[in-house]
């Protein structure tokens, strides 16, 4: 399942958080503006969140959104 988000300015990389309703998680790290969660489990919905990072600063959370695997 691909992820897609706006580029962050000033961002040097991505970690994107998918979070299952039947408490399966993963997550993905990515320098550009996408991520594929290649081994999301079947039948769950999940809520996806991205975090931006440069050097050492982290941003919040961004808002969620729901995807279906």
């Amino acid at each position: 399942t691909a992820v897609t988000w706006d580029d962050a300015l000033g961002a040097a990389s991505y970690t994107v958080y998918a979070r299952g309703s039947r408490g399966y998680k993963a997550q993905c790290n990515s320098a550009s503006i996408d991520c594929d969660f290649v081994y999301l489990e079947c039948g769950q919905d999940y809520n996806i969140t991205v975090v931006a990072q440069h050097d050492t600063c982290v941003s919040a959370q961004s808002e969620a959104i729901t995807i279906s695997s």
